[in-house]
């Protein structure tokens, strides 16, 4: 049974100091460690050259999208023109009656 309480103990104080190395976690004080913050900068000004190049590339993107992409092309159903357009309808919504 000590054996079993042991090998418990060894299993949480494993997982916990795995837990530990993660970046940003409670343990890491150090204020050199690593940013791992990978959302852009919203706070920053742009330039008044970053600003007419993100307008340029934003008009390139739509220019692509509307312009350059193809149609979609026409369903290659070869039983299309088999079926019928609308399923029969029924005049009776009735239950037939069972004896």
């Amino acid at each position: 049974m000590l054996r079993k309480i042991i090998q418990a103990g060894a299993v949480v104080i494993l997982f916990t100091a795995e837990a530990h190395a993660q970046p940003g976690s409670t343990g890491n004080t150090s204020s050199d460690g690593m940013n791992m913050n990978v959302m852009p900068n919203t706070n920053r000004r742009l330039t008044s050259e970053e600003a007419m190049r993100e307008q340029q590339i934003e008009s390139q993107y739509r220019d692509t999208v509307n312009n350059k992409i193809p149609d979609k092309k026409a369903s290659n159903d070869p039983w299309g023109n088999v079926r019928q357009t609308a399923p029969a309808k029924t005049t009776s919504t009735a239950k037939p009656k069972q004896p």
